[in-house]
C-alpha cells in the first residue's frame, strides 16, 4: 500500500535540516519516519547512514548505506559510502569487493579512468581478489603498458598457485612472457612453478572472494547488469575467470 508522500517529503526535509545542524539523533528520527512511509526509497537510508556514522554507529551506518545502494539500483555514490564504512571497520576484503563492483559499473559506462582507479583500490585493499588483477592486466595490456601488465599477471599467477591451480599459473606467466619474452621476473616465476615452488608469498592465500551481492540485486535494470562488463574490453585474455558481480534472483 502506497505511503503518504507529503509526510515522507516533510520528514526527509526535516531530516536533512537536522543533519545540516548536526543534530544527528533528531535527524535519524525523521529519516525513520520517511522510511516508514516509503521503505524502498534510497534517500532516507542514506540520511540514516550519515547520522549513524556521525554518532559512531558504524554497523548501523553500513546497513543503511547498503539499503541506499540497493534501492538506488547500485548508485555509485552510495556504493562509495558502503566501501568507506567497510574500510573504517577494517573489513578490507569487503571494501575491496565493493570497489571492484564500482569499477565494473564505470566500465559499463566507458569511464575507464574511474574504473581503473577503483580496481586499483580493490587490489590494494583485497590483494587476493582475482578479478581486480585480471581487469588491470587486461587494461594495461590494451594500453601497451608492459611493466604494470606484467606486475598484474604475476599477481594473478600467485593467486592461482595459492589455489593449487599451477596450470593456470603457468598459462598466466606465458601470457606475460608474450609481452616481454626476456623479462627476468616472469622467467623466474616459470622456473619456480616448474619446480613446485611458490613464486612469491606477499599475497594472502585463501579461496576466491565473492561480492556481498545483496547490494546489487537491482542494478540489472539500470545498467544492463554487471556480468557482461568484460565484453567492453576488446582484447581477449587467456584468463577466463573474473570475480565479477553475479545477480541473485
Amino acid at each position: 500500500m502506497p505511503g503518504n508522500r507529503a509526510r515522507y517529503e516533510q520528514a526527509l526535509s526535516r531530516g536533512h535540516s537536522y543533519s545540516w545542524d548536526q543534530q544527528w539523533k533528531e535527524a535519524a528520527v525523521q529519516f525513520e519516519t520517511a522510511i516508514s512511509e516509503f521503505p524502498e526509497e534510497p534517500a532516507p537510508y542514506a540520511g540514516m547512514g550519515m547520522a549513524a556514522l556521525e554518532l559512531g554507529q558504524l554497523a548501523d551506518a553500513l546497513e543503511n548505506y547498503k539499503f541506499a545502494a540497493r534501492y538506488s539500483r547500485g548508485d555509485v555514490i552510495y556504493l562509495r559510502q558502503v566501501a568507506d564504512v567497510q574500510e573504517r571497520m577494517g573489513r578490507l576484503g569487503e571494501a575491496g569487493q565493493t570497489y571492484m563492483a564500482i569499477g565494473e559499473i564505470h566500465l559499463r559506462r566507458s569511464a575507464m579512468d574511474q574504473a581503473v582507479d577503483n580496481w586499483h583500490r580493490a587490489a590494494r585493499l583485497a590483494p587476493q581478489l582475482l578479478g581486480a588483477h585480471q581487469r588491470l592486466a587486461r587494461y594495461y595490456t590494451q594500453q601497451g603498458q608492459v611493466r604494470p601488465a606484467i606486475r598484474e599477471y604475476l599477481a594473478i599467477a600467485r593467486l592461482y598457485q595459492a589455489r593449487d591451480q599451477n596450470e593456470k599459473a603457468m598459462q598466466t606467466c606465458r601470457a606475460a612472457l608474450n609481452l616481454d619474452p626476456r623479462n627476468p621476473d616472469v622467467l623466474t616465476a616459470i622456473e619456480l612453478i616448474q619446480h613446485g615452488e611458490q613464486i612469491f608469498d606477499e599475497i594472502e592465500d585463501g579461496p576466491p572472494r565473492t561480492l556481498d551481492i545483496d547490494l546489487f540485486t537491482a542494478t540489472q535494470g539500470r545498467d544492463g547488469g554487471l556480468d557482461g562488463a568484460a565484453e567492453d574490453l576488446d582484447w581477449q585474455s587467456p584468463l577466463e575467470e573474473v570475480d565479477s558481480p553475479v545477480h541473485d534472483a
